[in-house]
Formats: C-alpha cells, sequence, structure tokens
C-alpha cells in the first residue's frame, strides 16, 4: 500500500516497526521516537527539508515542524482548484517542488520528498 511504503521510507523502518498499516492513524509517531527518523534527522544536522504530496497520516503540529521546513500535503483529491483553476495534484506537486527548490536557502543542504498522485490516475477519466 502508498502509505506504507512512505511510512518506511520517512522512518526508515519495516511495517512491523512503523505499525502505519492503515492510513490516518499515529502510529508513525508512537512506534519509536520520531525524532530519530530521517526527516527530523536531516533537519537536525543543517538540511532544508520538504515535503511536497501525500501524507496519509496525521500532522501533528511539534511532529511536523521537528521534521519539515516546508509542508504542501494533499488529501485524498486528485483535483484541486488552484488560483480558480481547476488541476490535477500532480501538476501541483510539481509546481510546489519547484517553489521549495526555487526558495530554499541556497547555502544549505536540502533533502525533499515528493509523493505524487499521478501512480493513482486513470488515464482519461475525470475524476481519476
Amino acid at each position: 500500500m502508498c502509505w506504507i511504503s512512505r511510512a518506511t521510507m520517512v522512518t526508515g523502518t519495516y511495517a512491523s516497526r512503523h505499525l502505519h498499516v492503515k492510513p490516518w492513524r499515529n502510529d508513525i509517531f508512537e512506534s519509536h521516537p520520531w525524532n530519530e527518523t530521517v526527516f527530523p534527522l536531516l533537519k537536525a544536522n543543517g538540511y532544508h527539508t520538504g515535503l511536497v504530496g501525500k501524507w496519509h497520516a496525521p500532522t501533528p503540529r511539534s511532529e511536523m515542524a521537528m521534521a519539515f521546513h516546508y509542508r504542501k500535503c494533499y488529501f485524498g483529491q486528485h483535483w484541486m482548484s488552484r488560483d480558480r483553476v481547476m488541476r490535477h495534484v500532480t501538476d501541483l506537486n510539481l509546481e510546489d517542488s519547484i517553489r521549495f527548490l526555487r526558495d530554499r536557502p541556497m547555502d544549505k543542504k536540502f533533502a525533499l520528498k515528493v509523493s505524487f498522485f499521478a501512480t493513482h490516475a486513470w488515464d482519461g477519466h475525470h475524476p481519476p
């Protein structure tokens, strides 16, 4: 499942350890010390960090602030209106990722996690 894979990449642990096997649960933050996972460690060591796209987990303020300088998460919608134009969120993923890359401090290392929606799209169907 996509959220299990994302949780594995963010925590660096298998689902048997991170326990995030159902979306929208706090398991990813409670199963082990969040500050020992990839993005909090990168941020603590001088990286400018970002998260764009799908997340499928709660977004507790302190944990997310510990991990990411920049966040643009989209929840369950494949089409969204931005500037009064209906757009596929994959286009928004691209736009927000480029914004992160353009606006980041150029004198710092960076890490950006992008979870595109297009992998779930059905070509030719609206909504996908």
